[in-house]
């Protein structure tokens, strides 16, 4: 007859989940300090994308703000300044049914700057287009 192993004592569980979450913290710092010197490497030099690693390459990409590549309220100062027919063909929201909810508009780019071109406002929308993020991924080597 093979009996059930005998479970831990309460107070021993805590202590090793206590140990577990020491370590835990410790190799999340430890991560988050080779990322950041990995893409500072990468970074200081022009022109340099990647690091090669025996198994792993780390990568660095451009990561843009959720709401896109250009500042939303520079923009509406633009948007006030353009005639009403014009500006709903720039910005106008999209309902969707099967969510039933309302996507928030967003400024088409192209036909922004085809305005702002006529408009002479070019360097009021150049003004509002805003800097990437940077950030690090390890990927496997092929």
């Amino acid at each position: 007859m093979v009996t059930a192993p005998k479970p831990k004592p309460d107070h021993v569980l805590v202590d090793e989940w206590a140990i577990a979450k020491a370590e835990l913290d410790e190799a999340k710092a430890k991560y988050d300090r080779l990322r950041f010197e990995v893409q500072l490497r990468i970074r200081e030099k022009p022109g340099r994308f990647a690091i090669f690693g025996t198994t792993h390459e780390a990568e660095i990409e451009e990561v843009w703000d959720k709401d896109g590549r250009y500042d939303q309220t520079r923009l509406v100062q633009f948007r006030e300044r353009a005639d009403q027919h014009t500006a709903e063909l720039l910005y106008s929201e999209a309902w969707i049914p099967e969510a039933t909810k309302v996507i928030p508009g967003h400024w088409n780019i192209t036909k922004l700057k085809g305005l702002a071109k006529r408009n002479g406002d070019l360097e009021e929308v150049e003004a509002a287009k805003l800097e990437p993020g940077y950030r690090v991924k390890l990927v496997p080597r092929k």
